[in-house]
C-alpha cells in the first residue's frame, strides 16, 4: 500500500476501559470524531463534512516507510494505566494496514514507531480541532434552543 491508495484513516485510543478518541477521516472530507484523546472520555460524537484538504495534509505528513511495520505491538511491561492505540489505513488494494499498540501510561521504552504515530495522531487532532469544537457548539446550541425542532419527515423517507 502507498499513500495514494489510502481512502480513510481511522484512529482510536483507549485508556483502561474508556475510549478517549475515535476519529475517522475520509479522502472526500467526511469526518467523524469523538473525544480529544484524554480522560475524562467524551461521549459526544460529531459527524459531518469538512475540507478534504485536512485529509491531504494528514496523508502528506505520513512517511510511507512505516507501512511495512504494520503489526500488533504488546509491551511486556505496562506501568500505569493500560493505553491501546489503534491506527488503520483503509484503501482498495490491499484493503487495510493496521497498527496497534498496548502500552502503559507510564511506559518509557516504547521504541521509535509509537512516538512517530503519536505525533501523527496529534497532527490529526490539531487539524480537526476547530471543526470538532464548532460541531460540539452547534450541537449544544440546538439542544438548548427552545425554537429548534427536529424536522418531521415521514418514516419511510430516509433523505
Amino acid at each position: 500500500m502507498n499513500k495514494n491508495q489510502i481512502e480513510e484513516i481511522v484512529i482510536k485510543k483507549r485508556i483502561d476501559f474508556f475510549v478517549v478518541l475515535e476519529l475517522s477521516i475520509k479522502a472526500n472530507g467526511q469526518i467523524q470524531r469523538r473525544g480529544d484523546a484524554e480522560l475524562p472520555a467524551k461521549r459526544t460524537v460529531v459527524n459531518g463534512m469538512a475540507d478534504p484538504v485536512i485529509f491531504s495534509q494528514l496523508i502528506n505528513s505520513l512517511d510511507e516507510r512505516i507501512f511495512h511495520l504494520s503489526d500488533v505491538y504488546d509491551s511486556p511491561d505496562k506501568p500505569g494505566k493500560l493505553v491501546v492505540y489503534t491506527i488503520r489505513f483503509l484503501g482498495k488494494k490491499p484493503p487495510h494496514l493496521d497498527f496497534q499498540f498496548y502500552v502503559g501510561s507510564e511506559s518509557e521504552k516504547v521504541g521509535d514507531l509509537l512516538p512517530y504515530l503519536q505525533a501523527f495522531i496529534s497532527r490529526a487532532l490539531v487539524l480537526t480541532d476547530d471543526w470538532y469544537a464548532t460541531g460540539i457548539t452547534n450541537l449544544v446550541e440546538h439542544k438548548q434552543s427552545e425554537n429548534y425542532t427536529v424536522p418531521n419527515k415521514p418514516w419511510y423517507r430516509f433523505w
